[in-house]
């Protein structure tokens, strides 16, 4: 995948296949959190489709062989007792691979060379690994839509390079986004490494609990696109659409399941005479709009009941402005804010930085925004973009802190020392800054510095790998025109 140009949209995953093993937690020193395989990684410790290759380590780039590959099958299928005779010389009894290559050739999974070698040791290729995943799961009976979407397939230059044995393999895998491509190229010969084979078998759990997701890519400038049409992936898969030379440079529109991806799948691609591309990629959305500590909450999506709704695990905050009414949040956001204060100040000794405004009732939200329509001489809409409309504002959801340093919240504050820390690190603590400067059209209030929203840490963390900046655009969840457009003229 280009890393230059990433358009990821995250969408709702599910795990089903039940692998042998009790549920653990990984810590491999060479397996960073942000590593794009360290979800993939984790959970197949946790369900015991691998190791490490020590206890520190899981050495993610070294390529798996055919050996650890039956092993992981093996194990997907329960590691049942086997009867097959061994037909392989290279294939010792009693070895740790012994019964899973068995099983292989018992189930039709495996086969071996014409020498009468299995060559357990040797790398899995990426062709090799399409026709073992195609054959395991037709032992099941899960192979579906087996002639799949044969334009993903051939959208890749080097099919050529696939073996007449793995094309109907390669189609189905390619078709379904359970193999990855890298830049246009499928790269069939090349082995497969141990972090890649996690995030396919992590695809593969998706599949298998039937999590898939329709995606459409139509191009801009009346330009052709590669591959044209509907395609039907799997979570955490990868499409990459190639734009034909000199006839359109931008994505006009992806659509998932029908739903309009919006502003957060706008790129321009660079006009250099070749084919440009654009990734696609599928993963787990950890948020829920409508509930949990990332809800959505704008003019266009107001809290349910809102009237009568209070958090019921409101906690005191610490470094409340000195003269300020006690302020409190909801019980994790408060715990993270008040690190990331206690955290500034260790980095920063002697700088200010104190809580204002945290939880607000709906009756306080009212008060505050009658008094900034008057302040605005009656005009609701430019009150509107200013003070929140009781019902839709983050703070009566316990979730929402102003930040300050002198007790006063003015734009400036973004300039500070404080400002660019706390903006800087807030996803560190689960929180981001809700309304950032240019961004007043999608959230529908002008930019507030010192307006940090707790949404939890693995949310704020994908909002800032994706770099997203509002949870409208990570929810692909957009103000309506009649509560965007009358407030246009004051967004500034």
């Amino acid at each position: 995948m280009k890393k230059n140009v990433p358009l990821p949209f995250f969408v709702a995953l599910f795990l089903l296949l039940c692998f042998s093993g009790n549920v653990k937690a990984a810590v491999f020193q060479d397996v960073s959190a942000g590593s794009w395989y360290a979800p993939a990684v984790n959970h197949c410790y946790e369900k015991g489709y691998m190791e490490g290759v020590t206890a520190a380590t899981f050495a993610p780039d070294v390529a798996m062989s055919r050996a650890m590959l039956m092993t992981v099958l093996y194990r997907g299928a329960g590691s049942p007792a086997v009867s097959a005779k061994n037909p392989f010389f290279d294939v010792a009894a009693a070895t740790w691979y012994t019964d899973a290559v068995l099983w292989g050739v018992e189930k039709g999974i495996a086969a071996g060379y014409e020498d009468g070698s299995f060559r357990p040791g040797s790398d899995v290729s990426r062709q090799e690994l399409m026709v073992f995943l195609y054959r395991f799961l037709s032992v099941q009976g899960k192979v579906t839509n087996e002639n799949g979407e044969a334009a993903l397939y051939h959208s890749f230059d080097d099919v050529t390079n696939v073996g007449s044995w793995a094309v109907k393999a390669g189609v189905f895998c390619t078709s379904w986004g359970l193999i990855n491509g890298s830049d246009g190229y499928l790269l069939p010969l090349d082995s497969s490494t141990r972090a890649q084979i996690a995030m396919v078998l992590l695809r593969l759990d998706n599949y298998l609990a039937g999590d898939t997701h329709q995606i459409t890519a139509t191009a801009g400038d009346h330009g052709k696109i590669s591959p044209a049409g509907t395609a039907t992936l799997v979570d955490g898969a990868s499409v990459t659409y190639r734009f034909l030379p000199d006839s359109g440079y931008m994505v006009n529109e992806v659509k998932v399941d029908g739903v309009s991806l919006g502003y957060a799948v706008r790129k321009s691609v660079a006009i250099n005479g070749a084919n440009h591309t654009v990734s696609v990629t599928f993963k787990k959305k950890s948020g829920n709009p409508n509930s949990g500590y990332a809800q959505l909450v704008n003019r266009s999506y107001p809290i349910v009941n809102a009237a009568s709704y209070v958090p019921n695990d409101l906690t005191a905050v610490s470094y409340v402005y000195p003269g300020k009414a006690p302020q409190s949040m909801r019980s994790a956001a408060a715990s993270a804010m008040n690190r990331m204060i206690a955290d500034f100040k260790k980095a920063y000794p002697g700088y200010s930085l104190y809580t204002q405004s945290g939880y607000r009732s709906y009756a306080t939200q009212q008060t505050l925004y009658q008094n900034q329509i008057s302040k605005q001489g009656g005009n609701i809409y430019k009150a509107g973009t200013i003070s929140a409309v009781p019902g839709t504002s983050e703070h009566q959801l316990g979730l929402a802190m102003d930040v300050t340093t002198d007790g006063t919240l003015l734009q400036s504050f973004g300039s500070t020392v404080q400002g660019k820390w706390i903006a800087a690190h807030c996803s560190e603590y689960g929180y981001i800054l809700r309304y950032p400067t240019n961004q007043q059209q999608i959230t529908g209030i002008i930019y507030e510095p010192w307006h940090f929203r707790y949404v939890g840490v693995e949310v704020a963390a994908e909002m800032k790998q994706l770099n997203v900046a509002t949870l409208e655009e990570y929810y692909g969840l957009y103000l309506n025109s009649a509560d965007l457009n009358p407030y246009l003229p004051y967004l500034k």
